[in-house]
């Protein structure tokens, strides 16, 4: 099987081209990017590292991939390709959409399979790029399959020198099964599952929406005097950052629990995994980075309003992730973009309810009153 990946960035070369190349199931992997700099660095150094963060700083070298710039995409021979992957953010889908277009063309004309896997922070991802492809072309759905994925994987967003890759040593890529066609083999280091849908929201809700609701949270209690989210949450076991974090994850469980008739000891576990990787000592991640996108965050479909809406309609108990949402709209970092629009509404008078009016698109009063 031939790889064409979109993204050359750290969560490309560290989480999706390691576990592909792993597997030993793939013949040619190729990083595609637009950035030149990255993709002529590739070329001529011809491998990195992957540095696992934690005592053993376990490394693996990478060689087996080729790369190529987003303007040279023709020439691959497209009629090999059997697995596009992505890690571009889901807003930048719609920049690759003609490349990928051009890919499923040479795939139709020799009648073979074409496997589609955004791996991307969201709900449903693929089936969101398939909509943007099919407003141009209608591919052949017997052929053509855009597979929903759960990618999990920290990835700090160091500043090295080289192509090198910390990462955490923890990784969960989750396949939706139903979809993955019978002709292709399963690729080893995926899990395939048949509700796709719990395992996505899963760690949308409780990693990357805990995440971004510790920064919001520090953001208020300090104005992040301390950067760096370990050296907060392991200086005192009982501090207000660590009371927040468990009873966050405390009301997201349960949501999800009820929800999705989600086992209550796999989310135990799930939880207590969770709070060891925002605690591992060697990922130096800045509360500022995990801040970022705050508006695309706080959406009526994203990470922190969906459930709290299935939270209260279910009437269980949702203090903390009513909280968070209200730290994400006061978060007025005028270091951040978000967050310097933000405070240029409070300049202006505004108070919690009409700045949520104001950044989060199709809300109503009903739905406002609901969740403030």
């Amino acid at each position: 099987m031939n790889v064409v990946h979109f993204g050359a960035g750290n969560i490309g070369r560290g989480f999706i081209a390691p576990i592909l190349i792993d597997s030993n199931q793939i013949k040619e992997f190729y990083f595609v990017d637009s950035n030149k700099e990255l993709i002529d660095s590739l070329k001529n150094i011809a491998q990195y590292k992957v540095i696992e963060l934690n005592e053993e700083n376990k490394t693996k070298i990478y060689k087996n991939f080729k790369a190529l710039n987003s303007s040279d995409i023709d020439l691959i021979n497209k009629k090999t390709v059997s697995i596009i992957t992505t890690s571009i953010s889901s807003v930048n889908l719609k920049y690759i959409k003609d490349s990928v277009i051009s890919i499923i063309k040479e795939k139709e004309a020799v009648k073979q399979t074409l496997i589609i896997m955004c791996c991307e922070n969201g709900e449903k991802v693929s089936s969101y790029f398939a909509q943007i492809i099919k407003q141009d072309y209608q591919y052949d759905d017997d052929l053509i399959k855009f597979i929903d994925v759960m990618v999990d994987r920290i990835v700090p967003n160091e500043k090295v020198l080289s192509l090198d890759v910390k990462v955490e040593p923890y990784f969960s890529w989750v396949v939706d099964n139903e979809k993955w066609p019978e002709n292709i083999n399963k690729i080893k280091g995926m899990t395939y599952t048949n509700d796709i849908d719990a395992d996505i929201c899963k760690k949308v809700w409780m990693l990357n929406g805990t995440h971004a609701s510790l920064a919001w949270k520090e953001w208020q209690l300090s104005k992040f005097n301390n950067p760096i989210i370990v050296d907060v949450l392991n200086s005192n076991d009982n501090n207000e950052l660590n009371n927040f974090l468990k009873n966050y994850l405390k009301e997201m469980s349960d949501i999800i629990e009820v929800v999705f008739k989600y086992d209550k000891k796999e989310l135990k576990s799930f939880v207590e995994t969770l709070i060891k990787r925002f605690k591992n000592p060697f990922i130096r991640d800045e509360f500022s980075r995990v801040a970022r996108n705050t508006i695309k965050k706080i959406q009526l479909d994203e990470r922190v309003i969906k459930p709290l809406l299935l939270g209260i309609d279910n009437n269980l108990e949702v203090k903390y992730i009513k909280q968070s949402l209200i730290n994400a709209l006061s978060y007025n970092n005028k270091e951040d973009e978000d967050g310097l629009k933000i405070q240029n509404l409070l300049d202006k008078n505004y108070k919690v309810k009409d700045i949520a009016k104001e950044l989060i698109e199709n809300i109503n009063d009903y739905i406002l009153n609901k969740i403030l």
